[in-house]
């Protein structure tokens, strides 16, 4: 199994989740697209969040 990461510990923040993200979206052919997706389900988990 293919890890992203050296350690078995989880990252202690998100900057590094964010970061391995932000790489993807821009460094990746259709990245634009993954990021529009990651967007679109952010908003949704908000917009339900909200109503709750």
């Amino acid at each position: 199994m293919a890890r992203a990461s050296l350690s078995d510990e989880p990252p202690k923040s998100n900057t590094a989740r964010n970061a391995a993200i932000a790489a993807t979206v821009l460094l990746a052919p259709g990245g634009f697209i993954l990021g529009g997706i990651l967007i679109a389900r952010a908003l949704q988990k908000r917009r339900a969040e909200k109503e709750d």
